[in-house]
């Protein structure tokens, strides 16, 4: 039962990240991903380049100037039991 609650959330995830464009990044600069986080989704031709910046954080960049990551935290969802995770997509401006 809580596997399939965990994905439930996930996919509620995607679809709020989808739907309310939040915590936008622009083409070409950089967000960060802590431990927990996940990159979840890259529309076809996105691309996302991450380095790891220490052991708990990721800096990524778009690749492609008319994709954008949106990016949305999950508060039901604290592995750690303090912090929640965020959960992020890569999405294209045009079709």
């Amino acid at each position: 039962m809580r596997r399939y609650a965990l994905h439930l959330l996930t996919v509620a995830a995607v679809a709020v990240i989808v739907v309310t464009d939040v915590a936008r990044a622009r083409p070409n600069e950089t967000f960060t991903l802590q431990g927990g986080d996940k990159l979840i989704a890259e529309a076809p031709g996105c691309h996302v380049g991450c380095g790891i910046a220490n052991p708990l954080r990721r800096d990524c960049a778009v690749r492609e100037s008319d994709c954008h990551v949106v990016c949305q935290m999950i508060p039901e969802c604290k592995p750690d039991g303090i912090r929640p995770i965020q959960v992020c997509a890569v999405v294209r401006e045009r079709l």
